[in-house]
């Protein structure tokens, strides 16, 4: 792929906004919001470039109806096996998946961010029970990624 860096993450951003229209959140917010926000965790942890591009695109083959082959035509291959690594199976445990995205080069960084950003928006929720299942969820993510350090 012949373009800059910065070429490369804009168009992820670009996609990532265009796919993502349209969706909210679970407090009614833009749904892009949660990948910009882990882009910019990331970028502020020393993620290269590709990292930031798979950390604005983390949540579209889950969310968007796009596969990983509609990436792997507009993206470096490092880019699409992050995104692919971040992009959990519906019939995937979800320790098992944590485990899995972060056993992959690079992924455990993006991860990292993706669970603190929903984590810490998780007391904006109004419903107490769904709160406290997100905050066990979270938690024990977070306890893996430490683990994995």
């Amino acid at each position: 792929m012949d373009e800059s860096a910065n070429a490369m993450l804009e168009r992820a951003i670009g996609l990532a906004a265009f796919l993502h229209a349209g969706q909210v959140d679970k407090i009614g917010e833009p749904y892009i919001l949660h990948p910009l926000r882990v882009m910019l965790a990331v970028k502020e942890a020393g993620g290269s470039i590709e990292q930031q591009a798979a950390a604005a695109l983390h949540d579209v083959i889950e969310d968007c109806d796009v596969g990983v082959e509609f990436l792997a035509q507009r993206f470096p291959e490092a880019v699409c096996k992050l995104v692919d690594a971040l992009t959990r199976p519906e019939d995937e445990d979800y320790e098992a998946y944590v485990r899995r995205a972060i056993s992959v080069p690079g992924a455990s960084l993006i991860k990292r961010a993706d669970v603190r950003d929903n984590y810490g928006r998780v007391d904006l929720l109004p419903d107490e029970a769904t709160k406290q299942q997100l905050r066990q969820k979270y938690e024990s993510a977070l306890s893996l990624l430490r683990d994995a350090e």
